[in-house]
C-alpha cells in the first residue's frame, strides 16, 4: 500500500526564525511520522541537507532564486516538482500560497507586515527594505485566494488576519512557536569575552537581535545618550554585526561617533551555544520592537527568569503577561523610564511565573503533531 504523501513549500525560509522552524519542522516529520510520505522544497542551505531521513524528500532551491525579482520563477519551479508528486495537500511555510486551486493548500503565517499597515516602520524604512516588503505583501494578498487554510501564531495575528482581509475565523488555525526547553536547558558555556564586557555591577539590559527596521533598534541611540547625561548605573548590550548590512554598520558608527560605547555595548554576533551564558550575566531583555508576529527573544527570557522591558504592543502584551514593562517605543524617555522602574523592583514571584508559562508551552513534537492535525483537517 502507498503512503499517504504531503507536499512542504519551505522554499524561501533561509534565514532567521523561519529557517529554524523549517528545519525543526523537518526534523519531527522525520523522526515522528515515518508512516507518511513528504516532499520538501528547501533552500540549498548546509542546516537543510544534513537532514537525511527515509520519508522525506528534499529538493533544494539554489540561491539566486531567492531575489525578489525571481518570485514568479521560483513558484514555477516549485509547481513544477509539485505535479510529479502524489500530494494533494500543500503546506506553505513563507506566508504564500502557491498559485493553484489544483490541491488544497494550507499556509504559516509568520509576516507581520501584513497586519500592521498602520506601522511607523514603513516610514522608516531605507528604499530597498521598502520596496521588497511592499512586494513580499502585495504577493501576499494576491495568493490569499489560493489557500484554503492558515496557521497563525497567536491570537493578535488571527484577529488582525480577520480584521484586515476578511479571513473566516474557522478557517484560522493558532499553532504555537514551538519552545526548546531541552534546547534551552543545555549546558551553559563559558565565553571570556561576554564575561570581559559584562563584569561589572551596573543594571544591564540586552537586545538580543541582528538589524531588521522593525526592530527599532535606532531608539536605543537616544537612550544611552539620557542615560550617560544622567550618570545612570545602566548598560545596554546589543548583538550587531557590521557585516549584516549598511544600517548595522550605521548604528555601530554612531555609537562612536556620539561616544556612548561605554553606555551602549555592541557584543558582535552571538553563537548559539553562548546565548544562556549571555543571558546569565544580563538583568533584563530590552527589545524596542514595532512588529512581531512571535519573538522567541521573549521566550528566551522568561526561561531564563529575566525581566522584560519591551514595546507596548497588542503582540508583547499576549507573550509577557509576567514580569514585564512595556514603553511607547518612539519615546526615549519612556523607555529609560520602564528600565529605571525594572531596575528598581525585584519581583521573584512574577518571574518564577513566566517561566512556567514557558513550561507549559508545546515543544518541537507537540507542535509538529498540531501542525499535522491541522493539515489533515483540510
Amino acid at each position: 500500500m502507498t503512503k499517504k504523501e504531503y507536499f512542504i513549500n519551505a522554499a524561501t525560509l533561509r534565514v532567521g526564525g523561519g529557517k529554524s522552524v523549517a528545519v525543526n519542522f523537518l526534523k519531527v516529520l522525520g523522526e515522528n511520522f515515518g508512516d507518511l510520505d513528504f516532499v520538501a522544497v528547501v533552500p540549498d542551505d548546509k542546516l537543510f541537507r544534513d537532514l537525511i531521513f527515509d520519508n522525506i524528500k528534499l529538493h533544494f532551491v539554489p540561491s539566486f532564486y531567492h531575489n525578489p525579482a525571481m518570485r514568479i520563477a521560483l513558484d514555477y519551479r516549485i509547481l513544477k516538482i509539485l505535479k510529479k508528486t502524489n500530494a494533494n495537500k500543500v503546506f506553505n511555510m513563507g506566508n504564500t500560497a502557491l498559485p493553484t486551486k489544483k490541491y488544497k493548500q494550507i499556509t504559516l503565517f509568520h509576516f507581520p507586515y501584513a497586519i500592521y499597515p498602520e506601522s511607523k516602520v514603513w516610514k522608516q524604512m531605507n528604499i530597498k527594505d521598502l520596496v521588497i516588503s511592499r512586494l513580499m505583501v502585495f504577493f501576499f494578498k494576491k495568493r490569499l485566494k489560493y489557500s484554503d487554510y492558515f496557521l497563525a501564531q497567536t491570537n493578535t495575528a488571527k484577529n488582525r488576519l480577520i480584521k484586515l482581509y476578511g479571513l473566516d475565523s474557522d478557517k484560522i488555525f493558532i499553532t504555537p512557536n514551538a519552545v526548546s526547553v531541552d534546547n534551552l536547558q543545555k549546558e551553559i558555556i563559558y565565553d571570556k569575552n561576554i564575561q570581559q564586557a559584562t563584569n561589572n555591577d551596573k543594571y544591564k539590559c540586552l537586545c538580543l537581535s541582528v538589524y531588521y527596521p522593525h526592530k527599532n533598534i535606532e531608539s536605543l541611540i537616544e537612550v544611552a545618550e539620557l542615560i550617560k547625561k544622567q550618570n545612570l548605573d545602566i548598560k545596554i548590550y546589543i548583538t550587531l554585526d557590521e557585516s549584516e548590512n549598511l544600517q548595522a554598520k550605521k548604528i555601530i558608527h554612531l555609537i562612536s561617533e556620539r561616544q556612548i560605547q561605554d553606555i551602549l555595548i555592541n557584543l558582535g554576533r552571538i553563537p548559539m551555544k553562548n546565548i544562556g551564558y549571555l543571558y546569565s550575566r544580563i538583568d533584563a531583555l530590552l527589545l524596542p520592537t514595532i512588529l512581531e508576529s512571535f519573538s522567541g527573544t521573549y521566550i528566551e527570557s522568561m526561561f531564563f527568569k529575566k525581566k522584560i522591558i519591551t514595546s507596548d504592543m497588542d503582540f508583547a502584551r499576549e507573550v509577557c503577561r509576567y514580569n514585564s514593562r512595556f514603553f511607547d517605543p518612539f519615546d526615549p524617555e519612556d523607555i529609560l523610564d520602564k528600565i529605571k522602574e525594572s531596575m528598581n523592583s525585584n519581583d521573584i514571584q512574577n518571574a518564577e511565573m513566566a517561566y512556567q508559562e514557558v513550561l507549559k508551552m508545546p515543544d518541537w513534537n507537540k507542535t509538529g503533531e498540531l501542525i499535522m492535525d491541522s493539515i489533515n483537517k483540510i
